[in-house]
């Protein structure tokens, strides 16, 4: 199989996966354009931005403790729900930025 058309197959099956997301803990999906070779997604916009810009000092225990349940809650939602894994994570060498996660698929 061709590369692009892994590629376009990996799209589609994340455009599917947002569309049918519909939880208070997984970002708004609004749908999504074409252009030229170009797929751009509509996605509801999170006014605070990202947490490594939020909080550049570290983040508080009891903030923590909701970003962690809010995640778990939304890997449960995908799992259960969507019957769908979260691709995975992904770790940085800089000790700041230790784990992330990262797109959905199946």
């Amino acid at each position: 199989m061709a590369t692009g058309d892994v590629t376009t197959r990996q799209i589609g099956t994340e455009l599917n996966v947002l569309h049918r997301s519909k939880s208070p803990y997984i970002v708004k999906f609004y749908g999504c354009f074409l252009a030229q070779t170009s797929v751009y997604y509509c996605m509801e916009y999170m006014d605070y931005g990202s947490l490594d810009r939020l909080y550049l000092g570290g983040v508080p225990e009891p903030v923590l403790s909701r970003i962690a349940s809010a995640v778990v809650q939304g890997l449960w939602y995908m799992s259960k729900e969507l019957n769908v894994m979260h691709r995975g994570t992904r770790q940085r060498r800089r000790p700041e930025y230790a784990l992330r996660l990262v797109c959905v698929g199946h």
